[in-house]
């Protein structure tokens, strides 16, 4: 705007003047920004009361829509310790017997104790080799796939466990324990996790065994099969299935050179008998018979079990304890004695950890509880999973535990489920109604229009809010569209419906208005359940819904999803698109946002026609003051003149 200096010559108030002269075309601009700022509060008014409205159609009304929601049922079972059970839709009423069997569990391992080499305590910093492990592949099967990690000497116990972890084995060292305890991620047989070391693979052994994670499967795996000691008897491994040494035919396995038969090693073994050391010497000549005569005449009894397809060891006399003694030989490796014994399977754990067959140097196995299944037998028929849930013919089961014999499950209506869910619509179909018919019935706003800047500049903030409030909160007062929509539900929720062949409405299931004179303010298309313990206008009736709930759930399902269908397609129907109002909008909205762009249209015009006539009215004025000027110059020089 340009600054003008006005008034100099004329001495008037030139800017008061033209403001003046101009006033009707300002009045005109202000009565249509006027008009425009209750426009767009009229439309965030509607915009709000849609909201509310859409998500009555949508949600409130779609769920009550489905007969399926009605369906609620309850479930007890006789031992809630034993199992948790909770019924779908589509389980009848009735009692059920349900036994648990067995709890599925996740498969656990807890590693033996270990040891630093040179002693401490262990911790998740602690290397892998201050363990005695070296680099190398760390082989597990893991839910049926196998996997492979590589384990670097320089490695710490927590990178371990974390390798372990990303490769589906829940890894955990106990640093007060100083072992590892391991699980599988989740339960069941198929969800399991094993170590894998391969036939003779003594360096994989090895490893699980520096880490305390090595079982007694691991074991076997790496040094084959052992034999057991007991009583002073060794009860040998099975190693010779279908050797005939009982048979008195030509053609029996007795006078088999063993050498060529069953590939035996030739060298000398040493056996304790009653603690006088034995020696039977194998060599290339020996056979199954004179092998057997050779632990004959050493005080010893060789016996070969055919069911078992290996020997047992033991004294002549059954009294002496029997003990091979196997050691390392000069290479460090295991010694003749232990490698016959092991060929015909008299070696037992304790002469592979002697012989060093495996480094099992302070070995502690560690204890493997393999994951289980869940059984549970449900109304005779059993069924098997790897978790303790189950989803049968609607039923939700949850095994918490093994039970002693069969439960019962007992599935009934949830008649406190029904009846809450109807107590919900009507409480939301409430609040909907009362907040239009309080818009609807507004007080007036008579006298209250929309501030101007200058207006608002002679207010203070609160009496500039309390008037806009008093202008926004009768915005919808007597509104048409209004009347309209609430017409139109209430008109539906009064309809009568037919179930099975009668006639019901809302009054029928005690739920009714409370009449036009009785009603609170604003609240006269409210409706009101007998007996709700929550509404003083109905509680003290008697308890229809809740009777007809338990006694007919179906009468009710159908009566209440035709009254829902009812009243959404009415409310569909006002919301259709239409050329004056979008989808699922009830009101003009199209029509109002083209009279808001209009009255900006408007708004510029009369902004520009009082720019222009402001300006028309300056230069006449300047050109008034530039006339005078002119005039007090020529009459100051004439009295100069006359000596003025």
């Amino acid at each position: 705007m340009p600054i003008r200096l006005s008034g100099l010559n004329s001495g008037l108030d030139t800017d008061s003047i033209v403001q003046e002269l101009v006033s009707a075309y300002r009045t005109k601009q202000d009565k249509y920004t006027k008009a425009q700022t209750k426009l767009s509060w009229k439309q965030e008014s509607w915009k709000d009361m849609n909201t509310k409205i859409y998500n009555f159609y949508s949600k409130t009304l779609s769920n009550m829509r489905r007969v399926g929601n009605f369906n609620k049922k309850t479930t007890t079972v006789s031992d809630e310790t034993k199992a948790k059970v909770t019924a779908g839709a589509g389980v009848v009423n009735g009692t059920q017997t349900l036994e648990v069997k067995r709890l599925a569990t996740a498969g656990y391992l807890t590693g033996g104790k270990i040891k630093q080499a040179y002693g401490g305590q262990i911790t998740n910093d602690t290397s892998l080799s201050a363990l005695g492990v070296k680099s190398g592949n760390l082989t597990f099967d893991v839910g049926g796939e196998r996997k492979t990690i590589f384990v670097n000497a320089t490695d710490t116990v927590a990178d371990l466990t974390k390798a372990l972890g990303e490769k589906g084995i829940s890894a955990n060292f106990d640093v007060t324990q100083q072992r590892f305890i391991l699980s599988s991620k989740t339960t069941g047989v198929g969800n399991d996790f094993s170590f894998v070391v391969n036939e003779g693979d003594t360096a994989a052994f090895n490893m699980l065994n520096s880490l305390g994670l090595a079982t007694e499967e691991n074991f076997e795996a790496a040094g084959g099969d052992y034999a057991f000691s007991s009583n002073g008897m060794i009860s040998g491994s099975s190693k010779f299935n279908g050797l005939d040494l009982d048979s008195t035919s030509p053609s029996n396995d007795l006078n088999n050179l063993l050498a060529l038969s069953y590939k035996i090693p030739t060298g000398t073994m040493k056996f304790n008998v009653g603690g006088v050391e034995k020696t039977i010497t194998v060599d290339e000549n020996s056979t199954w018979n004179s092998l057997i005569n050779d632990f004959d005449a050493a005080g010893m009894k060789l016996e070969y079990d055919s069911a078992k397809g290996g020997f047992n060891l033991s004294s002549k006399n059954g009294t002496d304890a029997v003990e091979l003694v196997a050691g390392k030989g000069p290479d460090g490796k295991p010694d003749d004695s232990f490698k016959v014994a092991d060929s015909l399977g008299l070696a037992t754990k304790k002469d592979y950890q002697d012989a060093g067959a495996v480094e099992t140097s302070g070995m502690n196995l560690a204890t493997k509880q393999d994951a289980t299944n869940a059984q549970i037998i449900l109304n005779g028929a059993l069924f098997e999973g790897e978790s303790n849930d189950f989803s049968i013919n609607g039923l939700n089961i949850t095994a918490t535990g093994v039970s002693n014999g069969a439960m019962t499950i007992t599935t009934s209506t949830d008649v406190d489920g029904v009846y809450d869910m109807i107590k919900s619509f009507f409480k939301e179909y409430n609040e909907l109604m009362n907040s239009m018919e309080s818009a609807y019935n507004a007080p007036a706003a008579k006298g209250y229009e929309p501030l101007t800047d200058d207006e608002k500049e002679a207010m203070s903030e609160k009496e500039i809010e309390k008037w806009e409030t008093k202008i926004k909160d009768s915005i919808l007062r007597r509104d048409e569209t209004l009347r309209s929509v609430m017409s139109n539900m209430s008109m539906n929720m009064a309809k009568v419906f037919e179930v099975d062949g009668k006639k019901y409405s809302l009054a029928s299931f005690g739920i009714k208005t409370a009449g036009y004179f009785n009603a609170a303010e604003n609240e006269s298309y409210a409706y009101h359940i007998d007996h709700d313990e929550d509404d003083a206008v109905s509680s003290g009736n008697d308890d229809k819904l809740r009777k007809m709930i338990a006694e007919d759930p179906d009468g009710v399902a159908s009566f209440f999803t035709q009254l829902a269908n009812t009243v959404y397609d009415g409310l569909h129907e006002k919301m259709q698109a239409t050329s004056s109002s979008s989808i699922y909008k009830v009101y003009n909205d199209k029509q109002m946002q083209a009279e808001y762009d209009e009255y900006t249209k408007t708004i510029k015009k009369w902004e520009e026609k009082l720019q222009a006539m402001e300006e028309a009215y300056y230069k006449k004025f300047a050109a008034m003051e530039t006339a005078l000027g002119k005039l007090q110059s020529q009459t100051n020089s004439l009295s100069s003149l006359f000596g003025g």
